[in-house]
């Protein structure tokens, strides 16, 4: 058993119908990639069975950093993830990568997980006392909810403008790490991104200005903006990208991981120790106390990149 409710797969009695007192009798059968529970409900199932479906992928809390520890059910692998590491407009920065330090939360009795953070004076003095050129600025509340589906994880970020003045072209960064060997790829040869030409391999981009193990990726169609990290990642791609999806297969060729959002700005690719992929998604103008939100997923399946894709657009 974890330390959290959820944490084990437990369900308990829920609601006010057939479940509502008892859930007992489990039984498990394994369906393909996923785990399959038959269950009684109250009156040891006198007033119904149900059935519940394993999530491939599943986020567990870690301490400090937005950081969530994504495992699949199906193999060792694992991946770490923030979800904002940063957090930019026209303007300037609201959140940095290490700044603030902030928890998740969760789950619930539905398996959500969540964090939530507003600007404020203190963390403005601390990310104002950093070293670097970027412009610190406070005024919004932001809210990360991710739900365990199907196909992997569906995450949902909404904003909320508490100033007067408008927000352009406001962005987030979220940061997807592999942990495990079988998805790190230094010679970028089972990472995918999508051009006008289709799934296109990372080493058949133009790899910006940068060191070649990373580099930025603009999205047909989007505002392009300054890169807040542009000392670090190099001038962009000469590559365009028709849209924000970024997938990566399995060494050994059986598996992949995609993501993407409803809205992408820009890919960002990282193939140091980091080993990370990121589909950076946006807001646009963010209006005088407007609230927006953006949906996006990380699916994991069984199968290629190709597949992947279709199944990645399918759920946005």
């Amino acid at each position: 058993r974890g330390e959290h409710y959820g944490d084990d797969l437990t369900l308990g009695p829920t609601g006010i119908g057939w479940e509502r007192q008892m859930v007992e009798y489990p039984s498990v059968i394994q369906e393909g990639d996923h785990l399959r529970l038959f269950y009684n409900g109250n009156s040891y199932g006198a007033t119904g069975m149900g059935t519940a479906v394993s999530a491939p992928l599943r986020a567990f809390i870690t301490e400090g950093m937005c950081a969530l520890r994504i495992v699949a059910s199906c193999e060792d692998f694992e991946w770490l993830y923030r979800c904002p590491e940063g957090l930019n407009c026209n303007e300037g920065t609201f959140k940095s990568y290490d700044c603030p330090v902030l928890d998740w939360q969760g789950p619930n009795e539905n398996g959500q997980v969540w964090h939530e953070w507003e600007t404020n004076d203190a963390d403005f003095a601390i990310l104002n006392s950093k070293d670097g050129d970027m412009t610190i600025i406070q005024g919004i509340s932001y809210r990360v909810i991710v739900n365990h589906v199907k196909n992997g994880l569906e995450i949902k970020m909404t904003i909320m403008n508490k100033t007067n003045q408008t927000f352009h072209n406001v962005m987030g960064v979220p940061c997807l790490s592999a942990r495990s060997e079988q998805f790190t790829d230094t010679d970028m040869e089972r990472t995918y991104v999508e051009t006008a030409s289709g799934l296109t391999l990372l080493k058949d981009t133009d790899r910006g200005t940068g060191e070649k193990c990373r580099t930025h990726y603009h999205v047909e169609g989007e505002a392009t903006n300054q890169h807040p990290g542009e000392w670090y990642w190099g001038e962009r791609s000469q590559t365009t990208l028709v849209s924000g999806a970024i997938l990566r297969e399995s060494l050994d060729g059986q598996y992949t991981i995609a993501t993407s959002w409803q809205r992408v700005l820009q890919v960002k690719d990282n193939q140091d120790e980091h080993a990370c992929i990121h589909s950076d998604f946006c807001f646009g103008d963010l209006e005088p106390f407007e609230t927006k939100s953006v949906k996006g997923r990380i699916l994991f399946i069984r199968g290629d990149a190709a597949a992947a894709l279709k199944e990645l657009k399918e759920s946005l």
